[in-house]
């Protein structure tokens, strides 16, 4: 299924790759209530954060067709990642309106869902895929009742990842 905004014969390489961001706190941080992804630029925080170029919108001649979302959890105790996966859900918005919205640990909407230790994945139907359009802006948040971290020697790094084509131009 190829993107419907950008045409691979008018210039446009679909690329099977994934958007990602990457929030981190530190031990006994307070979690807020929105967590906000793909805020950051790679310009900015750099590959090992996130490779937006733009913050929570794809480039003019970019798209994106997801097909999974992954929240993945790094250098985490155990406890506070269970509290986390417990207490927030995933929303994600294209131009303002919202296309999904689920509990981390389970999806809604006949996804399949699995999940480790330290990610949790979302795989969307195929006739629900999200369809991010050139120059369009998109929300992807971690929504829930706020949080602080109980452990003492460990944060977290939770990284988004949403999955699937991105067209791009081909210069």
């Amino acid at each position: 299924m190829g993107n419907d905004y950008i045409n691979p014969n008018l210039g446009a390489l679909e690329l099977r790759e994934a958007l990602y961001d990457t929030l981190s706190y530190a031990k006994g941080a307070a979690l807020p209530t929105t967590l906000a992804f793909f805020t950051h630029t790679i310009s900015v925080n750099g590959a090992q954060v996130t490779n937006m170029k733009k913050a929570n919108e794809l480039p003019a001649g970019e798209a994106m067709d997801v097909y999974r979302v992954r929240i993945g959890f790094r250098d985490v105790a155990a406890a506070d990642l269970l509290a986390i996966k417990q207490l927030f859900a995933v929303v994600m918005k294209v131009a303002g309106k919202e296309v999904l919205r689920g509990p981390i640990e389970m999806f809604p909407g006949g996804g399949s869902f699995e999940s480790t230790a330290a990610f949790a994945t979302f795989d969307i139907p195929e006739d629900l895929v999200h369809k991010i359009p050139p120059s369009t802006t998109f929300n992807f948040e971690l929504v829930g009742a706020g949080y602080t971290l109980l452990d003492a020697t460990l944060g977290v790094d939770i990284v988004a990842m949403l999955d699937g084509i991105h067209a791009v131009p081909r210069n």
